[in-house]
């Protein structure tokens, strides 16, 4: 209830519901935290025997420099790529640039991911350039992406393989500028979830595991 929302792990062989591209996998929560709240995720059986994961690093999408222009050349590709059979896509963060949020913000982001692409589900992870630097707490800074996007860290299932989506951008100390001094770790609440999760997935399971920071650094 702090974060005032729910998601699911999304099972295999199944689709949850979409906005657009956007998967109904988390809903806000309104009531006070002693009041319990009942939420229906809903969810189509699909075929996922055969199928394809396109992974998008750093868009940066901020309507300068023609970079929609560019993006919306890139998302023909995909959409005539799609046609060829199941397809899904996972973004790697900074598909914003908080700096120029002013000129192209998240619904922007929601508008042209629905405008360019045609029957594709994007899961999406959230980058350093996607949390609010005009803040001071982590918290706050997410809650724009959280609000608007997806959860900041959740996991799905396509197929074999479980996904995991883990936010290693720690704002704990931002001032409120440009500065954005952030740290690449991962919150202990994250991994307390982490690892309850992963008690229900067997072993032998492939796990793919995104974020936008590098775990190790030469």
């Amino acid at each position: 209830k702090a974060y005032k929302y729910v998601f699911m792990s999304v099972p295999s062989g199944y689709e949850p519901k979409a906005s657009g591209c956007f998967p109904l996998n988390y809903f806000a929560l309104s009531a006070p935290a002693t009041t319990p709240e009942n939420i229906d995720f809903k969810l189509t059986k699909v075929d996922q025997s055969s199928y394809r994961v396109l992974f998008f690093g750093d868009m940066h999408l901020a309507a300068r420099n023609d970079d929609v222009k560019q993006f919306e050349k890139f998302a023909a590709d995909v959409n005539a790529n799609g046609k060829k059979g199941k397809t899904y896509a996972i973004t790697l963060g900074d598909m914003t640039w908080d700096i120029y949020w002013d000129a192209f913000n998240f619904p922007d982001y929601i508008k042209q991911m629905n405008k360019s692409f045609s029957n594709l589900i994007v899961y999406n992870t959230i980058g350093n350039h996607d949390n609010n630097y005009q803040t001071t707490s982590n918290f706050a800074a997410k809650n724009d992406f959280i609000l608007s996007i997806a959860p900041n860290y959740y996991s799905f299932n396509i197929g074999d393989v479980h996904y995991v989506v883990l936010d290693d951008i720690d704002c704990s100390a931002y001032d409120g500028t440009t500065s954005r001094n952030y740290k690449k770790s991962i919150s202990t609440d994250q991994l307390a979830w982490l690892a309850k999760d992963l008690s229900y997935v067997p072993k032998s399971t492939p796990l793919i595991i995104t974020m936008h920071a590098q775990v190790f650094k030469p």
